[in-house]
This record gives C-alpha cells, structure tokens and sequence, in this order.
C-alpha cells in the first residue's frame, strides 16, 4: 500500500516478496497436475521392405489428476508408409493426430497404426518414428506439450526405430574351362555369396546369355526366356553362398562385341545391400551383386596365298594348261577346324583337274578342311586359258577362306568385299603374252561402176614384240558385191563363216589377204575387216578395225528392173531392161539358185515372160516357179560391162 501518514508498524510500498509486515499480504493458487507420459514401440524393430508393421503409443497419466483435452500428434516418417489408423486418429500427410478428452489419473490409452515399410532412400532417419503430446489442459510438471525438437528428452514424447536387415550380396560368375573352341561344351557357375548380417531371402538372379554361346542345359530350377536365365526364391543364410550351373556349347564366332561375354545379376533380394542396388546393372559390373566372365576362344591366324605352280608357265598362252596352288598358313596358336576354302574363276579360265578333294560348282572351287594344325596346306587344280575377250579382269581369280571355327585376330571368313584387304583372301592374276595387232583395208579403184571387179586388200600387222596365233579376221562382204575369189600369204578366208583365219603372225611382220569381188547394183559398198579372236590380249583396240567404200556410179541407161510378175494381168508381165534395144548383140542368160540355166536368148528384146528355156518348169508351159534367180546380161559392146545380178520372180 501506499499513504501519507505515519504508520508505526509497517512503511509503505516496501513489499520484498516475504509479506513480513501487516501492510502487505498474499494468496497462492495450485494449479492442478497431470504427469503424462509416452510409450512409443514397434510390431518388430528389424525386417525388409514390404513388411507390415504395427506401431503403438501408450499414453501414460501419472497424476496426480486427471488429464483432460490431450491431443497426441506422430510424425510417420518417410521409411514408412500409413496403411491403416485405428483408435479414432487422423490422417493429414505424414502426420497422425489422436484427442482424448480425460485420461484418470494412474490410467492410460493405447493407439495404434499400421504401416508397410518402404524401400530405402538413405535419407536421414527415414525409419525413425516420433510421437508427442501436442496439447493437455493440467500443469505437467516434467514436460511442456508440443515442444519436441527431436531429442525426444521430455516424457511426454517419444520415438522408435525400424533398422532394416542387410544382406551384403557378392556375385562370382565363373566359366570351367576358360577357353576352347566352337563345338565345345562348357560350365558357368554362378557363386551367390552373403556377406551381410542378415540372412537373405527372395533372392531373384538373373543371367544374360552371350549369342556366342547356346544353352544346353539349366540346373537349379532355373528357367530359360530367350537367352535370359532366371532362379527366383533363394535364400542365403549370412556367411554362406549358394551355387548355380548351367551348361553352354560355344558358337562359332561372328567377330561381333561381347559375344563370349556372361552377364549376371540380382535383380531382386528382400533385404538392404549396403553396397549395391538390385537389377541396376548398366553394363560395367561395377557393383559387387553383378559379375561377368568372357570364354576365351583359341584363336587360329589363317592366312591365304596363290601362285603358280613351278612347274607352269608363269605367262602361259590362251590353250595352255597350267597349274594353280593355294597355300592355306596358320599361324596359330590353335588348331583350325571346320575350315572352308572357295576359289572363284573369272571367264578366262576352263577348270581341270581339282585336287585335294575340291568340288566345282560352276565357276568357284570349294574345299573343306577338317583340321588345319599350326604350318601349312597346299590346295591345287588345274585351269586352261581360254582366249581372250578383252573382258576386265578376264585372268584375275579370287580365292578367300569362308568358314572357320576359330576367331582369327586379324581376319573375318567370308567377307571379301573386293579389295582382298585381309590376308585370308588372296587374288592372282596370270598376265599372258600381249600383241598389237593392226587392221588396213585398201580397195585397187576408189571409183567404179555396176558389173565392175574390185580387189579389197586386207592387211594384218603384228607390231608388238610376241608371237600372235590363232588370229580371225571377220570380213563380210557387204550386199553391193559378188565374190569372185580369195588369195592370201598365211592363213585362208572361210565363206562359211566368212572369216580369215591365220595361225600365227611372227614379230614385225604382215599377213595380206586379197578379195576380188563383182560390183553389183545394190547399194551397200563400205566394206569392213575386224580382228574378231588371237589367243593373246591385244592392248590396242583403236586399231583393230578398218574399212574402204568405194564410189559406185549407176549408169544412166542399161537398168534392170529385176523383179517382175508374170500373171498375164497386164503390168509388170516380162523381165525389162531399160535400153536394151541400144545393144542389138547383147546375149542374157538366166540362172535357178542351184546353178541350172533356165533361159537364154541372143539379142534380147524385153519379151521373157518367166517361162523356161532350159532344165526344169512346173508345167507343160515351162512356167518357171517364183522365187530368186541370177542373170547374166552380155552387152556385145566392148565399152559397157557385163551385167550381172538377182532377179525375183512373183505371181
């Protein structure tokens, strides 16, 4: 209190704290009391993923009053997922939130939730769950609600821990044995060994298979999809490992990437690996749940040459048979099986003889070798030289290896692409003699006229430095000339096939044929002489062609209409020769095919009706038959020709 008088037992506004004099005094309320406390624990403090688990909270009040309005509040955290919440409790993100109204004093309630455990994130206490009081109306005397800064060090809140179980898997894949050739069978073995503290269950392993390698067999209750080997639901107890085997045979090889490379993997575990993920394998085996193991071929270094034989000419003629050897080298270190060699022959060549048991199948010689040990191998046959055509590459034969069941370091069989750049694919081309021969072709008159005889001169001129045989020189005579006859110094014209043919041309020398040929009235004079065949190449091509056409000039009178039609219809009834009457001592002769003269007449008129003379008609009236005959018209006049041609009968 305060006052202006005198008090003689108290002084005013003096008040320490104490109450000690009777101007001062004091009141005390208790408050009232409620000591609650938190039990928080778990179904089972340890498992793997995808267990379900049970989380409880006892709410202790340890008086000495009642509790009243208690709110309860549980952080889930983010280890766990909330499946179910029971006693009434609410659900907002990860939060779980109780209210009891009044828990009695030395009582208690039990709330509860369950929750699946997730896969970890290796978050920070992602598995450790925290519970409060988050409201009371009563004084605790320990404890202050909803003040938890995550030390959990008041008795009104509390956290427990789920602790994953760890299984430290190690895989170890192993082929026995580690090296071998196609054809050879093999065993890998997959080690599955637990290094962990836990046993580990529902192991799921699976093994990618190489293309070099075909499955033969599964052991272990494995299952094959394509080239993918699965074991599911295995367990391995901590300190142990597990085994698992299956059986290969080896391909032959295609010389692609990782063919003989064996991957394995666990793709799936209940428990945490510390060190590795299941199925993450990305191709390097970096973790210790995945592994690779390569079988290791024997390798065979097959290398091909070719050549001509000793024994054979090495620049033999077109006609001469000569032998070819291709020496098969390997190199090592193993031996080769199942080797396949194929010999390809261009147009130049006629096959022979095929030793070493080759076989010929059109123009390719094959052989197979069963075994070719570390040295050589001589493969022979024998070929003829077909005279030449001048085609590109005509001599140049291709032989390659084609098939091997060992990895050759440096070579792929079968894969020549023209360039013959590995040393398992060889060419050899066979150079025969060359010559240039030179084709001229003159004619004795530049100018001449119907019924005239010309001589066409063909020469052949060896200008190269080897012998040319069997040379043809093709020189059809052209419609405007009849030949009379040939003459020549090597070699004779066939009219058959109306060629020259000449055995051999020496160096530097020349072969002449002469043609002497009647001028007849049909416009097709330019004779052409053409090298056609000569067992050698000839490298020149520019000259092995020539041609002559002389000036013909048709005569302004004397023309013969050589075809007629005798059917008495009034054109065309007789054979006419125009100006005929301006050669009183002319004589026309006419022949059949076969040479039989059919009519003749001195001082002929224009008058011959198609009727016979001679030899032999189709009726009583000598009709001559139609068809093709020859004439022969003598002019009596020392300063015009003979004429002679075709004529063609029709009716």
């Amino acid at each position: 209190t305060s006052a202006t008088n005198y008090d003689s037992d108290s002084v005013p506004n003096n008040n320490d704290g104490d109450q000690s004099e009777d101007d001062e005094a004091s009141v005390s309320t208790i408050p009232q009391v409620a000591d609650l406390e938190l039990i928080n624990t778990i179904s089972q403090s340890s498992g793997n993923p995808g267990d379900t688990v049970l989380l409880t909270i006892v709410v202790q009040n340890n008086g000495p009053n009642n509790a009243t309005n208690v709110g309860i509040e549980n952080m889930v955290p983010d280890g766990f997922t909330i499946t179910r919440v029971n006693n009434g409790g609410t659900q907002s993100g990860n939060i779980i939130s109780w209210s009891a109204s009044i828990i009695l004093s030395g009582t208690s309630v039990t709330l509860t939730y369950e929750a699946t455990i997730n896969y970890p994130t290796f978050a920070s206490n992602e598995y450790l769950n925290t519970v409060q009081v988050s409201a009371v109306d009563q004084f605790d005397l320990d404890s202050t609600p909803n003040n938890d800064d995550g030390d959990q060090s008041e008795d009104d809140e509390a956290s427990t821990s789920f602790v994953l179980q760890e299984a430290d898997l190690e895989i170890i894949n192993t082929i026995t044995p580690e090296s071998g050739n196609p054809g050879d069978s093999l065993t890998l073995t997959v080690e599955i060994k637990n290094n962990g503290s836990d046993d580990a269950t529902g192991i799921a392993i699976e093994n990618i298979v190489p293309p070099g390698l075909t499955i033969l067999n599964i052991n272990n209750n494995g299952i094959q999809s394509g080239n993918i080997i699965r074991w599911d639901g295995i367990s391995v107890p901590t300190g142990t490992s597990q085994f698992l085997t299956f059986d290969v045979i080896i391909n032959a090889p295609t010389n692609t990437a990782n063919e003989y490379v064996n991957t394995v993997q666990v793709v799936a575990v209940d428990q945490l690996d510390p060190d590795s993920a299941p199925n993450n394998d990305d191709g390097d085996q970096s973790e210790d749940d995945e592994d690779s193991a390569e079988i290791v071929l024997i390798p065979a270094d097959l290398s091909l040459d070719k050549k001509l034989s000793a024994s054979s000419n090495q620049s033999p003629n077109a006609g001469e048979t000569v032998i070819f050897e291709l020496t098969v080298t390997n190199e090592g270190p193993g031996v080769a099986t199942n080797v396949s060699v194929e010999d390809t022959l261009p147009v130049g060549y006629d096959i022979g003889m095929v030793n070493n048991g080759g076989s010929i199948s059109g123009n390719v010689i094959s052989w197979y070798i069963e075994n070719v040990p570390v040295g050589t191998q001589t493969l022979s046959y024998e070929v003829t030289l077909n005279a030449p055509t001048n085609a590109v590459d005509e001599y140049t034969n291709i032989a390659q290896i084609t098939n091997s069941d060992q990895f050759d370091p440096d070579s792929q069989p079968n894969n020549d692409d023209g360039d013959q750049s590995e040393d398992d694919e060889v060419r050899h081309m066979v150079n025969p003699p060359t010559v240039d021969l030179e084709i001229s072709k003159t004619v004795d008159k530049q100018e001449s006229f119907i019924a005239d005889t010309l001589v066409f001169t063909i020469t052949v001129t060896n200008n190269s430095n080897y012998e040319a045989t069997n040379i043809g020189i093709e020189d059809i005579l052209p419609g405007g000339y009849i030949l009379v006859s040939t003459s020549s110094d090597l070699g004779n014209y066939n009219q058959s096939t109306f060629t020259w043919e000449i055995p051999s041309i020496p160096i530097g020398t020349m072969a002449t044929l002469e043609m002497t040929v009647t001028v007849i009235d049909v416009e097709d004079y330019t004779n052409i002489a053409e090298l056609i065949y000569v067992d050698q190449i000839d490298l020149n091509l520019d000259n092995d062609r020539d041609e002559v056409t002389p000036a013909i000039t048709q005569s302004t009178c004397l023309t013969v209409y050589n075809e007629f039609s005798p059917n008495n219809d009034g054109a065309n009834d007789v054979f006419f020769i125009e100006c005929i009457e301006n050669y009183p001592n002319n004589i026309l002769k006419v022949f059949n095919r076969w040479g039989v003269m059919v009519f003749s007449m001195a001082n002929y008129d224009n008058s011959w009706d198609g009727t016979s003379t001679h030899g032999i008609s189709l009726d009583r009236s000598k009709t001559l038959p139609v068809g093709t005959y020859f004439y022969m018209l003598e002019t009596g006049d020392t300063s015009t020709p003979a004429k002679t041609g075709w004529l063609y009968i029709s009716r």
